[in-house]
């Protein structure tokens, strides 16, 4: 029983870097500077679309792709990368949680299917 996804992890992480430009433009055209926190649910909600079905490692770069360009141009402006303290450490930990429950529910969801029922 294999559990890895067929998508190949560089299709993945090109998909997150892709989704993390088109979300940013986005964001950022909408007055999304304003409004910090209403970004990151749409970056957690977008780390945990592109975390189902991949590998772990992948989601979790993924998510990290997805921080870097939330931190850099809608935290902070002109892709400037900074670390405001323990503030960054939760938000990092929201997307990354939102990649991890991707993968949970992907794993668990393959495991349910692949094990057949006692009878």
């Amino acid at each position: 029983m294999r559990l890895e996804s067929s998508r190949e992890p560089a299709f993945t992480l090109m998909a997150a870097f892709v989704a993390a430009i088109a979300a940013t433009s986005l964001l950022a055209a909408t007055g999304g500077t304003r409004h910090v926190d209403a970004d990151l649910v749409a970056y957690i909600c977008l780390a945990t679309v592109l975390g189902l079905g991949t590998r772990w490692w992948t989601a979790l770069s993924g998510a990290l792709i997805l921080w870097l360009f939330y931190d850099g141009f809608l935290v902070g402006r002109h892709g400037i990368i900074t670390w405001h303290g323990s503030v960054d450490g939760w938000r990092l930990g929201f997307i990354v949680g939102g990649a991890a429950a991707a993968l949970l529910v992907s794993r668990v969801s393959r495991f349910a299917v692949a094990v057949p029922p006692h009878r």
